[in-house]
């Protein structure tokens, strides 16, 4: 099991873990007493390949957010690349209105 320290600008520190081989990667972690975990999903269409990731609240098993990369034109595709990003420009969204009437910090 790999495990990534993420830290934020309210300085939250949120340990992120990967499990699961393959396709199958899960990305887990805990906040506010909370359980989350990012599944990965991946969709081949010809030559597209698209990989967005859906977090889940493992309590109740409900999808409460999507993150999907933003469709790049072929130069700027290779210019991230280049820039070696780990996470390429993409789209969040919270899915579950729910989650965030309730939440005690507030998004930057």
């Amino acid at each position: 099991m790999d495990t990534i320290l993420l830290e934020f600008s309210n300085y939250a520190h949120v340990e992120l873990k990967r499990k699961g081989p393959g396709l199958n990667k899960k990305y887990e972690y805990e906040y506010w007493s909370t359980k989350y975990q990012w599944r990965r999903e991946f969709r081949k269409e010809g030559d597209l390949h698209e990989v967005s990731y859906f977090l889940i609240d493992t309590r109740t098993s409900k999808t409460i957010a999507h993150l999907v990369p933003d469709t790049l034109a072929p130069l700027d595709a290779v210019e991230e690349e280049s820039k070696g990003g780990w996470v390429p420009p993409s789209s969040l969204w919270i899915s579950d209105p729910s989650v965030y009437q309730r939440m005690p910090d507030i998004a930057e």
